[in-house]
């Protein structure tokens, strides 16, 4: 660890080494904001989640610590996630990500808005989605989540003109004998 590069910033502090952390906050999907160079409320919280996620003190200071976790983040590849591959994941920002958005949103997994861009509260929205239908909870869209979505495979995913979700798309058909095979209720 070297320098200047890790000194702590905090709420009231400014600068381009502000704007560099909201990039990289904004790059792993803790900050849905156009990076400035002022540390506000804003990065504050954005600090806090991600200390959060990743056990660290939750402080919403970025200190040496934090500075330097953030950056080990950013190095590793995204574990499954491969947009050549189909999957769609966080930090994307595309219109498959507005589809999938308006789908979890339909469906009332997704309460933010469908702004195309692979936010921490999307991958949360999908992890939801995910364990309520019994897929791996990656929080990564592959192509079995996608289809379990009901999203075309030319990514545009229409969405359905209702609100009704079918968990059971098949019909039972029960044997009757009674009243002569009908319902008396159907003579």
């Amino acid at each position: 660890m070297g320098g200047g590069q890790y000194e702590t910033l905090e709420p009231g502090d400014y600068g381009p080494r502000v704007t560099k952390l909201q990039k990289n906050l904004r790059t792993l999907g803790y900050f849905n904001q156009n990076p400035t160079v002022v540390y506000d409320d804003l990065t504050r919280d954005a600090v806090a989640r991600f200390q959060r996620a990743y056990g660290l003190p939750v402080t919403g200071v970025a200190d040496r610590n934090t500075l330097f976790a953030i950056e080990e983040v950013l190095k590793l590849p995204l574990e499954g996630c491969s947009p050549n591959g189909g999957n769609v994941c966080l930090g994307e920002r595309s219109e498959r990500v507005r589809s999938i958005q308006r789908r979890l949103l339909q469906w009332g997994f997704f309460r933010g808005n469908a702004d195309g861009f692979y936010d921490q509260y999307t991958r949360d929205a999908v992890i939801q989605f995910q364990r309520y239908h019994r897929l791996p909870a990656t929080g990564i869209v592959d192509y079995q989540t996608w289809q379990t979505l009901g999203l075309n495979d030319d990514n545009r995913g229409n969405v359905p003109k209702n609100n009704y979700v079918s968990l059971f798309p098949f019909v039972v058909m029960i044997p009757w004998s009674g009243y002569g095979g009908l319902s008396p209720m159907l003579n």
